[in-house]
């Protein structure tokens, strides 16, 4: 999957991003070659003020958190089944989508403006994300016992559970100017949720061939 947030996306939209990150976020990506886009806008908004504080800024970073608890799970999948090369590489390649999705997640805390459709705010201390917590903390734990079945049937799991909902929630509720390109790349790309079980079977019938 490309690096949808990186910045290249100023060099192919350049009215969009003046438009939307102002003449200093869009130099700075021109003339940092090394920097992606979130690392600028993150510099920005770090000497600017964020324009996302409080409950709902951290209900972004809360979710860029989940992705990239999501993302370390299956890079360690990858590594787990090294000896099974059609597995590593869908689970390096969930791995690299998810590192992508946390990435989103937190362009959109640089980007999201409060507006009436902002409802939903998960928290930290919120029971259920607690449990998430918990759960990808066991599964890492239990990793080396896995069977690739299980590790599998727990891939299809994961990608049904509160971590999508809540992802797909923030993301569509911050839906505007600023991050509608990514977005649409991302629904092209497939939601996860449907995508992924669809790959799953693919492999599934590789392995047995």
């Amino acid at each position: 999957m490309p690096i949808l947030t990186g910045r290249d996306h100023c060099l192919r939209n350049p009215a969009h991003a003046l438009r939307t990150y102002g003449a200093g976020v869009f130099l700075s990506a021109l003339l940092k070659q090394k920097t992606s886009l979130l690392q600028v806008l993150s510099e920005h908004f770090s000497a600017h003020g964020f324009p996302m504080p409080g409950e709902l800024g951290r209900a972004y970073r809360l979710a860029a958190l989940l992705e990239r608890r999501m993302a370390w799970f299956y890079a360690a999948l990858a590594e787990r089944f090294a000896f099974e090369p059609e597995a590593a590489a869908l689970f390096q390649e969930l791995s690299e989508e998810e590192e992508e999705h946390g990435r989103l997640m937190q362009l959109c805390r640089y980007t999201v403006m409060l507006n009436p459709s902002i409802h939903f705010v998960p928290r930290l201390h919120d029971a259920d994300v607690k449990a998430l917590l918990r759960r990808l903390r066991c599964l890492r734990s239990e990793i080396h016992t896995l069977s690739l079945d299980q590790a599998l049937r727990l891939t299809e799991e994961l990608e049904c559970s509160e971590i999508n909902i809540i992802f797909d929630k923030l993301l569509l509720q911050a839906m505007g100017a600023a991050t509608e390109p990514f977005a649409d790349a991302l629904q092209r790309a497939g939601d996860h949720a449907t995508s992924v079980p669809v790959r799953i079977d693919r492999l599934r019938q590789q392995v047995a061939a």
